[in-house]
C-alpha cells in the first residue's frame, strides 16, 4: 500500500493532544522496560517523524536510570543520524521520507552499562 506521507509529509502527524498522549505512553513503556533486571540491550524503534516520540524519549529514559544505561550506535554505517537535541543523539538513527524513500522511522539502541565488580 502506498504511503500517504510520501505525497503529503504532514498526513501522518497526530494532533498535539494525541501526540502528548502517545509520547506519555511510550515514555512509560520505555522506562518500564528498563526496569527488567535481565535486560542487557533494548531497541527503541518508532515509525514516526515526531521528535516528541523519538529523540525526546531517550534522554528522559536514561535519566530515570542514571549510570545504568547508555546509547549504543544504531546501524553506524548508515548516514542518517538523530536530531542533535541531546548529547549522544548521533548514535540514533532517523530516516526521513525525503532522504530514504521510506515512511520515516527512528531507532535508538540502549544497553546496560556493565558495573565493575
Amino acid at each position: 500500500m502506498p504511503s500517504r506521507q510520501l505525497e503529503d509529509p504532514g498526513a501522518g502527524t497526530p494532533s498535539p493532544v494525541r501526540l502528548h498522549a502517545l509520547a506519555g505512553f511510550q515514555q512509560r513503556a520505555l522506562c518500564h522496560a528498563l526496569t527488567f533486571p535481565s535486560l542487557q540491550r533494548l531497541v527503541y524503534s518508532m515509525c514516526s517523524l515526531c521528535q516528541e516520540e523519538n529523540e525526546d524519549m531517550v534522554p528522559d529514559a536514561l535519566q530515570q536510570n542514571p549510570g545504568a544505561f547508555r546509547l549504543a550506535p544504531a546501524l553506524p554505517a548508515r548516514p542518517h543520524r538523530g536530531l542533535s537535541t541531546f548529547p549522544g543523539a548521533e548514535h540514533c538513527l532517523r530516516a526521513s521520507p525525503k532522504t530514504t524513500l521510506s515512511g520515516g522511522f527512528f531507532v535508538a539502541v540502549i544497553e546496560r552499562v556493565e558495573m565493575p565488580m
